[in-house]
């Protein structure tokens, strides 16, 4: 067996919602409250292939690589959207496991601003961004409600010299949370293949 560290960032669901909520960042507060006022809508379900193709689009548009369609027959998959007025602005993708207590994000998808037409005098582009932290939080409060313990937002980048990879964890860091490092354990023939195919 290979062990391989995984740094991710993990949010207590057993706090009280206003617990949860103080741990963001102003910046972050403000956002949800205004997602909240403007009136953007939750729902949670089975994975279908309109949540596919939407985070397929998204995947394909960042040059992110391809929308695993295994999660469309996978029990423990479950998608979060929300919507404005009909049109979608975000989407998520976790795998929920009962037995872990934990929900971990696995796709987050947002639509291309250019569908967007502004509302509110906010530009598509920050209407999207409320979108998403508002998606985020309130995905936290719905795993809350069904007993979980751990929301985990599946993954801190390590090359934070990177722009992109530091913009996207002070996105996930601005809600508050724990740093943590965990591993993944992978069959030695599998890393045996992986070196051949390398050389």
């Amino acid at each position: 067996m290979t062990r391989l560290p995984f740094h991710t960032l993990t949010v207590n669901l057993q706090q009280e919602e206003e617990c949860i909520l103080s741990q963001s960042t102003p910046n972050c507060r403000n956002e949800i409250r205004r997602g909240r006022k403007i009136g953007l809508d939750f729902d949670a379900g089975p994975t279908t292939q309109a949540d596919a193709d939407f985070i397929h689009h998204f995947l394909n548009r960042k040059k992110l690589g391809k929308f695993s369609r295994a999660y469309l027959t996978d029990p423990k998959a479950l998608v979060c959207t929300t919507n404005l007025h009909g049109k979608r602005l975000a989407t998520h993708l976790y795998v929920v496991s009962n037995l872990a207590s934990r929900a971990r994000l696995v796709y987050s998808a947002v639509a291309d601003p250019t569908s967007i037409t502004s509302f509110d005098e906010m530009s598509p582009q920050r209407l999207i961004g409320i979108a998403n932290r508002f998606l985020h939080f309130t995905s936290i409060l719905h795993f809350k409600t069904q007993g979980l313990n751990v929301y985990d937002f599946g993954g801190i980048g390590q090359m934070e010299d990177d722009p992109k990879i530091k913009g996207i964890n002070e996105f996930k860091r601005s809600f508050g949370g724990t740093q943590i490092i965990e591993y993944n354990y992978i069959p030695t023939w599998i890393s045996i293949v992986e070196w051949i195919l390398q050389r």
